[in-house]
């Protein structure tokens, strides 16, 4: 039974959730130092979460507006 304290099994440097998200490696950093990413640190290497990096594009996502229907 896992529980809150697991560390997910797919952890990312950087670089890697920048690709991931297919944004640059400064944006990942800015999300980070803002706090709208969660991150792990293990010393000095930070690595992000599969699923947080999932739910922090969900959370980003803008729905279609419901415009002009030719």
């Amino acid at each position: 039974m896992a529980d809150d304290k697991t560390i997910p099994a797919s952890l990312l440097k950087i670089s890697e959730a920048a690709r991931y998200l297919n944004l640059s490696e400064v944006s990942v950093r800015r999300a980070i130092r803002e706090g709208t990413l969660p991150y792990l640190r293990f010393g000095r290497a930070i690595r992000l979460a599969l699923t947080d990096l999932d739910d922090f594009a969900a959370a980003h996502r803008i729905a279609a507006q419901g415009g002009d229907q030719r």
